[in-house]
């Protein structure tokens, strides 16, 4: 509370909140130069210092993070946080995947959006398999999020699910 403007009230911190526990951290690769220092201190140290605190709080964390960037040229970072690594293989890597993804995007997909698409017509799951998938299942969400959106009739075509798909050529 008051350590700056509109901090009305404490709050707990999220290393403080998993304290004995497990922290997750997503995309810990974009994290800026000055919050990584931040959290190999407090991976090293085991302390951490709240906002507006004078006090250190010893804190004993198992953390767990995501990334899609290359951790190895962010030295210091790779090596404190590399214990053990899973790597997961791309969805261009898991062609054999892409329609279950797609079909279980498209069942949360018509939750969401109050509709009962039943599927992908043969083309469109064709355009599905035939795409590299930069952006791995985030993209692949959004795409289906949108076709069900966009959709007339009770199948996905390839026409609602943009030209991006469509007009990408298949890299494997």
């Amino acid at each position: 509370k008051g350590s700056f403007t509109g901090a009305l009230t404490d709050k707990t911190g999220a290393f403080v909140a998993a304290n004995g526990g497990t922290i997750f951290l997503d995309e810990i690769g974009n994290l800026s130069y000055e919050v990584q220092i931040q959290l190999l201190r407090a991976l090293q140290e085991r302390k951490i210092r709240p906002v507006g605190s004078n006090l250190e709080i010893t804190v004993d964390i198992r953390l767990v993070s995501a990334t899609n960037e290359n951790l190895e040229q962010a030295i210091d970072l790779y090596h404190r946080i590399n214990e053990f690594t899973l790597r997961m293989p791309t969805l261009k890597e898991r062609r054999e995947d892409i329609l279950l993804f797609a079909n279980f995007f498209l069942d949360q997909a018509n939750k969401e959006l109050d509709k009962q698409l039943i599927g992908f017509d043969a083309k469109a799951s064709q355009a599905l398999l035939d795409y590299h998938w930069p952006g791995n299942l985030r993209q692949m969400k959004n795409i289906v999020k949108r076709a069900t959106l966009l959709a007339q009739g009770s199948l996905i075509t390839p026409m609602e699910l943009g030209t991006e798909i469509l007009e990408t050529p298949i890299s494997y």
